[in-house]
């Protein structure tokens, strides 16, 4: 409710502070009033329930000889919400340092920031020559926000006040360092510049990792630091991860794991934060048809490995003998003969589909079944007459079909009687082996059986008669 209250009201002290506010140099120095009380109210700082939590929480800095570290202060309670921090905290400079303030709100509400130094030690902050650093904008409640500002090259030795002002839901550069601002808190330190830079060499940290893995594969992250003993540090990254072990392991890692992770190293001054970018490939994905087929005896089929986008992968396919295209998401495999003994056979062929981007290799293997009926042997009998009134042929492998004509049965039996046809009769014998034939033909000789009819008579012969052909009377 205060901030809807309270929001015109700001905006116009903040003005009028820019316009009508004077210091009067030589005077101890100024104190801008907090028209709302006291920085946390009406608990603690940082309570959950507060309606009011407009504070500077943090201030750490680096690059200076001695740096300020002054973390987690919360509201100071003091009157005007103004602290000086005179025997604690100072910051000791060198002319020419580059120096980075980290700056940090309370949890509750957006703050500008404002940094001011009295270079001219005259007892005043001019606005806005001596605003050294400011926030284009209120940062985040609770986000460190850094300003960066150089100590003048040819400033003299000597101790000079800085001043840190927040000012909620205002842009820093609009702030000034003594106007009244309604949820604010004040913040004086000491600077000190000294003729030798003795900053200590910036630390460096740099993050590797085993990217890219396959899925499935564990992703590992590591960093490695110019600190001799690594400080604390948090680690951040896709799907929400964090951690503050020294290292990241993550098994089984998954493709939507994939994307940039963060590492923050705190030393107390300020944090260092690197980052690289992790990619977990995706296994391939793709559906192999027939996953198993059956062939007869020197016979080939046709598979296929298909997917969405079979141009992000490459293909090996393998057998007992190679595939016309091996090197194809889809092929004709011939199948090698089996030995004439060998009436059926399992053969397993296969396919490995790998990424075109990292080797992650998937392997699907499809079993063929081979049959390899037997060449029958067939046992014929022998020539017969149509008067015999049966008999039978065999074959080896038994349990096949005899066909081709009336006189055989498809069990081998032979009714010799029972056709018009004579003179040698081909039949054929099958064997069925899964859905593969074998078959040999055969053939049956059949006579026709024929009786001695007479047609006539000779008249009585003498003995010294020429011979009579007998022929003549026989039908």
């Amino acid at each position: 409710m205060k901030r809807i209250t309270y929001w015109s009201f700001i905006i116009l002290l903040t003005v009028c502070s820019q316009i009508g506010y004077s210091q009067n140099p030589g005077a101890p120095y100024c104190v801008g009033t907090a028209g709302t009380g006291n920085c946390n109210q009406p608990g603690p700082s940082n309570a959950q329930g507060n309606g009011i939590n407009d504070f500077i929480n943090s201030v750490n800095t680096c690059g200076a000889n001695t740096n300020i570290i002054n973390n987690n202060s919360g509201c100071n309670g003091l009157p005007g919400n103004y602290i000086y921090y005179s025997n604690s905290n100072p910051m000791v400079v060198a002319p020419g340092q580059t120096i980075t303030m980290n700056l940090q709100s309370g949890i509750t509400y957006a703050q500008g920031f404002a940094v001011f130094i009295d270079w001219n030690n005259n007892g005043v902050f001019d606005f806005p020559s001596e605003q050294v650093a400011a926030t284009n904008g209120f940062p985040p409640a609770a986000v460190f926000t850094a300003l960066n500002f150089v100590i003048p090259p040819g400033q003299a030795l000597g101790t000079y006040r800085m001043r840190i002002r927040c000012n909620y839901f205002t842009s820093g550069l609009l702030t000034t360092p003594c106007g009244p601002q309604s949820y604010s808190e004040t913040e004086d330190y000491d600077v000190t510049v000294v003729g030798t830079n003795t900053a200590p060499t910036a630390l460096t940290a740099t993050v590797t990792s085993n990217s890219p893995i396959c899925a499935g594969q564990t992703l590992s992250i590591s960093i490695a630091s110019s600190f001799t003993v690594l400080p604390s540090l948090t680690w951040s990254g896709p799907l929400n991860y964090t951690s503050t072990s020294q290292a990241v392991i993550i098994g089984n890692a998954q493709p939507n794991q994939s994307g940039v992770y963060s590492v923050t190293l705190a030393n107390g001054g300020c944090p260092i934060t690197q980052q690289t970018t992790v990619t977990v490939v995706p296994m391939p994905q793709y559906i192999v048809t027939p996953l198993s087929t059956t062939v007869c005896q020197n016979g080939s089929f046709f598979v296929v490995a298909a997917s969405n986008n079979p141009a992000m992968y490459y293909y090996q396919w393998s057998g007992p003998i190679s595939a016309q295209t091996p090197t194809n998401s889809s092929t004709l495999i011939n199948t090698f003969p089996l030995a004439p003994n060998v009436p059926t056979a399992s053969v397993i062929y296969s396919v490995v589909v790998t990424p075109t981007v990292l080797n992650c290799p998937l392997t699907t293997t499809m079993e063929v079944v081979i049959h390899n009926p037997a060449t029958p042997t067939l046992t014929m009998p022998a020539p017969m007459c149509n008067t015999l009134s049966s008999t039978f042929a065999t074959a080896t492998p038994p349990g096949g079909t005899w066909y081709g004509n009336i006189i055989i049965g498809s069990n081998g039996i032979i009714t010799p009687n029972i056709t018009t046809f004579y003179g040698s009769i081909p039949v054929s014998y099958s064997v069925t082996v899964g859905s593969c034939s074998a078959t040999a033909t055969g053939n049956i000789i059949l006579a026709k059986y024929q009786t001695a009819a007479l047609t006539g008579t000779l008249a009585p012969r003498c003995v010294s008669d020429p011979p009579v052909n007998l022929g003549a009377i026989v039908a």
